[in-house]
């Protein structure tokens, strides 16, 4: 479906099945590490991407995401090798960052609302341990 992406990482469908999230790149063997935004049309296909947000050279992208109540975007991204290190992010879905949080591991791959209420994050990370954050005043989202 695209021919501009170089090594797709996570997939996300808006809340309005309107646009899919990809978040793109591979930092470890040098590519560009980004979040795309591309317009779906009504016959399923994708009209051109815009480009949400850009990571820093050799800074690991996005690995996981998951949507809020509120239509935001949480990823999880980064290592302690570089940029910022390991972190969650709160993105809105026109790309700005809402919020930033140290993720409690190195190189956290996914992430997912869970619990009855939807509102404990739970969050996996490359040291294989399975991390749970409850109460952070998002909610998930359910179709």
């Amino acid at each position: 479906m695209t021919r501009d992406t170089r090594g797709p990482r996570s997939l996300l469908l808006s809340a309005d099945a309107q646009t899919l999230f990809v978040a793109d790149g591979d930092a470890e063997r040098g590519d560009p590490c980004r979040l795309l935004a591309y317009p779906v049309k009504r016959n399923g296909g994708l009209d051109p991407c815009k480009t949400l947000m850009e990571f820093a050279p050799a800074e690991r992208g996005i690995e996981g995401m998951c949507l809020d109540r509120e239509g935001n975007i949480l990823a999880c991204a980064g290592w302690k090798k570089g940029g910022l290190g390991p972190m969650l992010y709160v993105i809105s879905a026109s790309g700005t960052v809402l919020e930033s949080h140290p993720a409690p591991a190195d190189m956290p791959m996914r992430c997912a609302f869970g619990d009855a209420d939807l509102a404990s994050l739970y969050l996996t990370a490359g040291d294989g341990g399975l991390y749970r954050a409850k109460d952070i005043r998002r909610r998930g989202f359910r179709r």
